[in-house]
This record gives C-alpha cells, sequence and structure tokens, in this order.
C-alpha cells in the first residue's frame, strides 16, 4: 500500500466486499475501521428503507384490492336488487292479468281484443 489515498482508493472500488470484521492488514486502521462501521450502518439503513417501501407497496396494494372487492359487492347488490325488483313487477303484472282477464270476461270483453 502506498499511501492512505491507495487506501481509500480500494475501500470506495472494494468496500461493499470486505468483511468489517476482519478487514485485510492494509485496511486495518482506526480510520478504516470507522469508514467500515459507517458503511455498514448506512447499509442497514437502506435494507431498511427498501423494506418499508415494499411493505408500503404491499399494503397501498391490499388497499386497491380491497376498494376494488368492495365495489364489486356494491355493483353486485345492485344488481341483485334490480333483478330481484323486475322479477317482483313481472310477478305483480302477471298477478294482474290472471285478475282483470276473469272480469274482462265477466263484461263480455275478449281480451284478445286489447292486444295482448
Amino acid at each position: 500500500m502506498r499511501d492512505e489515498l491507495d487506501r481509500w482508493i480500494l475501500f470506495f472500488l472494494e468496500g461493499k466486499d470486505l468483511d468489517g470484521e476482519a478487514l485485510p492488514d492494509y485496511m486495518d486502521t482506526p480510520e478504516m475501521k470507522q469508514a467500515m462501521e459507517t458503511f455498514k450502518a448506512s447499509s442497514e439503513k437502506e435494507k431498511s428503507y427498501h423494506l418499508y417501501q415494499a411493505r408500503l407497496h404491499h399494503q397501498l396494494q391490499q388497499r386497491a384490492i380491497q376498494r376494488d372487492r368492495e365495489e364489486l359487492l356494491r355493483r353486485l347488490a345492485g344488481e341483485k336488487k334490480r333483478t330481484r325488483d323486475a322479477e317482483q313487477g313481472d310477478e305483480d303484472e302477471r298477478r294482474g292479468k290472471e285478475r282483470l282477464l276473469p272480469l274482462l270476461r265477466e263484461k263480455g270483453i275478449d281480451p284478445s281484443s286489447l292486444g295482448e
């Protein structure tokens, strides 16, 4: 190792591959140990940050999925209600015709002459 500048250049080039607990002799100085500790702490913060971002992204996806699910369930409930209402309307119309036909016949009116 020629000088301190070379040591720092090697640190920046190879620092991520070095073991902070077992530095090679040429890197085993108080400054390099401190640099490795700082590098390790920074790396841990970065890992934590990325983990946090991944969790946040997952939560946002889950919320979006839940909102979509709730919206689809609301739409489905609305469709079911419209179908029930339409079926009830059809049933009411059928019952009305059943009650009306005998009255028309009783009055001597041919129901087919009414367009039905």
